[in-house]
C-alpha cells in the first residue's frame, strides 16, 4: 500500500511539474531561428542595443503595401513584433490599440510586426478585424525583419525617437505602467 501510495504522489508531481513548465513556455513563445550562415553561425549578430540607430526594413502590409520603418522616420514609434498565436501577445493587443488611439496625435506611431511563423495573411487579417486595430501591420513572411531586430521571444518591442534611434526595447508583454512610463521618454 505505501508503495502505490508512492508511486501515485510520484506521478502526480511528475504531471504537476509537466503543467507548471508547459505554462511558462508558452508565456515565452520565439519565432523561429535565424537561419545560419555558411559557416554555421547564426546570420544576425544580436538585437540593436538602446542608442543604436533603428535597422530599416521593409515587409508587406497587410493593407497591401509595401510598410517600411523608414517611412516613419520624424515621428516616434513603438515597434512590436508578435503572432496570433502568441499568448502575452494576444493579451497585449487590446491595451496597444487603446495605447496608440490614445497618443497617436501626439506622433505615436505603433507598427505591429507579425513574424508570421505560424500565421498565415488570412489569419492575421482575421485577427486585426476582430480585435478592431487600426495601427500599420507588417507581415514578415521571410522573418528578414525579425533577424535585424535579433526577435527570439514574443511579443519583443522597441521605442524609436524621432531621429530613428533606439530608446529602449522590451521583450515580454507591457504593462501599462511600463508603457506610460517610456512614452514620456519617447515623445519628447
Amino acid at each position: 500500500m505505501k508503495k502505490r501510495t508512492f508511486w501515485l504522489g510520484a506521478v502526480l508531481v511528475a504531471a504537476l511539474a509537466l503543467l507548471v513548465w508547459q505554462h511558462f513556455a508558452a508565456k515565452s513563445p520565439s519565432p523561429p531561428a535565424p537561419p545560419a550562415t555558411k559557416g554555421g553561425a547564426p546570420a544576425s549578430e544580436g538585437p540593436p542595443a538602446a542608442g543604436a540607430p533603428a535597422p530599416d526594413f521593409a515587409v508587406p502590409g497587410l493593407d497591401g503595401k509595401e510598410l517600411r520603418l523608414s517611412d516613419f522616420r520624424g515621428k516616434a514609434v513603438l515597434l512590436n513584433f508578435w503572432a496570433t498565436w502568441c499568448p502575452p501577445c494576444r493579451e497585449e493587443m487590446p491595451f496597444l490599440e487603446n495605447f496608440y488611439k490614445a497618443h497617436q496625435a501626439e506622433g505615436l506611431v505603433l507598427v505591429a510586426v507579425n513574424v508570421m511563423q505560424r500565421d498565415s495573411r488570412e489569419s492575421v487579417a482575421k485577427y486585426a478585424a476582430d480585435m478592431g486595430l487600426t495601427f500599420p501591420i507588417g507581415l514578415d513572411e521571410s522573418y528578414a525583419a525579425g533577424q535585424k531586430y535579433g526577435v527570439r521571444f514574443l511579443p519583443t518591442s522597441y521605442l524609436i525617437d524621432r531621429q530613428g534611434m533606439i530608446v529602449a526595447t522590451k521583450v515580454g508583454a507591457f504593462t501599462k505602467q511600463e508603457l506610460e512610463s517610456y512614452w514620456e521618454k519617447l515623445k519628447k
